[in-house]
């Protein structure tokens, strides 16, 4: 999964629009869309806010990049991309939690 994929995984598990993301992260929506899609190559600055934005590792979002060519970084990679699959998950739950109480705040 290359990072734009990863990018676009965590923004919908966090239930955000690309607008509201680029915002955070000081780039254009465009930009993002073009990121996503792999048509760009996001510089290390903006990966970096990234990951600060969602409160992950660095890591996760530059395994991406690292391929599966050979064993240690097709390792690293299967590592890794557990660890996002937990996050996404961890994050996935709490977003759930968060609109649960909203809702009930709201009666």
């Amino acid at each position: 999964m290359d990072i734009g994929k990863l990018i676009q995984m965590l923004r919908t598990a966090e239930d955000l629009s690309q607008e509201k993301l680029a915002t955070e992260v000081g780039i254009s929506r465009a930009y993002l869309s073009q990121v996503e899609t792999g048509s760009k190559d996001p510089g290390l600055h903006v990966i970096r806010k990234i990951a600060e934005f969602f409160k992950i590792p660095l890591p996760i979002l530059l395994a991406g990049e690292t391929g599966q060519t050979d064993e240690t970084n097709a390792a690293m990679y299967v590592q890794l991309n557990k660890m996002l699959g937990d996050i996404l998950l961890v994050k996935m739950m709490s977003s759930k939690r968060k609109k649960k109480k909203r809702k009930s705040k709201k009666k």
